[in-house]
Formats: C-alpha cells, sequence, structure tokens
C-alpha cells in the first residue's frame, strides 16, 4: 500500500505529496496518527449469502417495492439467527452501519424517499387505461389523424 511506503521511509512527504496528488499536510497527518486510516467493517455474510441479500434487493425494486433498512437488517438477522453464527452484533441484527457499509459494497442500489399516491393514481386500472387510449384514438381519427 502507499502509504505503508510512506510509513516505511521508503518515501518522503513531499514525495508522497506530489506523486499521489495528495496535500502534504494529509500525509503529515496520517503519518503521525492525527486522522488514522479508518478500515470499513467486514460484513459478517458469506459472500453467497451477500449475494442473495442483493439478489433479493434488486427483486423487490424491480416489482416495485422498495426494502427499507429495518427490513434489510432484519433479513440478515434471520439469516444470521439461523446458521447460529457468532456475529459482533447484538442479537445477530447488524447496525446501521453495517447497512450504510452495504450500500457502498453495491453501488448499484441507493436509498430513496418513497411518495405516497394521489387517490387519482390509486385507483389506475388496466381498464381506465385501455379507456383512455380508447378515447385518445376517437379524438384522433375526429380530428383526421391517422394512427
Amino acid at each position: 500500500m502507499r502509504m505503508t511506503r510512506l510509513l516505511a521511509k521508503e518515501m518522503t512527504i513531499n514525495k508522497a505529496a506530489e506523486q499521489f496528488k495528495v496535500p502534504r499536510s494529509t500525509l503529515g497527518d496520517k503519518k503521525r496518527g492525527k486522522n488514522p486510516l479508518q478500515k470499513t467493517p467486514k460484513t459478517s455474510l458469506l459472500p453467497s449469502e451477500e449475494t442473495k441479500i442483493f439478489a433479493w434487493v434488486q427483486e423487490s425494486a424491480r416489482r416495485g417495492l422498495g426494502v427499507q433498512q429495518e427490513q434489510l437488517r432484519s433479513q440478515v438477522q434471520r439469516i444470521l439467527s439461523a446458521e447460529k453464527r457468532t456475529t459482533p452484533f447484538k442479537d445477530h441484527k447488524p447496525s446501521s452501519m453495517w447497512f450504510y457499509c452495504f450500500l457502498k459494497r453495491h453501488p448499484e442500489i441507493s436509498m430513496r424517499k418513497t411518495q405516497g399516491l394521489s387517490v387519482l393514481r390509486a385507483q389506475v386500472s388496466e381498464s381506465r387505461i385501455r379507456a383512455w387510449f380508447a378515447g385518445a384514438e376517437e379524438a384522433c381519427r375526429l380530428q383526421g389523424i391517422e394512427i
């Protein structure tokens, strides 16, 4: 790792700052431990389990059903509880930090704010849509517009 080379004194702070286009003060702070490098917590799921959770979230989104943070964390809790695996989580339930790290590991997933449907949108049905298109076709025909 680049920071390791700097810490091992293979490279000066000035040289590293120039080479990696990072401010000297940032590298100096890291070297002195002022802002230590942070490691992302590892997931407690196996790769196959994380893949299944990711697929579940995507399938839910495809169906128009968003997955809330609490739902996702509860689903992971069920998996970990069934496996009886030792985890750093209280009662096998991942923390909010785990959730945000999950989102970082899967940038295809994003959080969205849900919106309530208006009364008119909630009442839309296939028959109403077909009736609207039939009316639009009739209006075009009366105006002499061919479809």
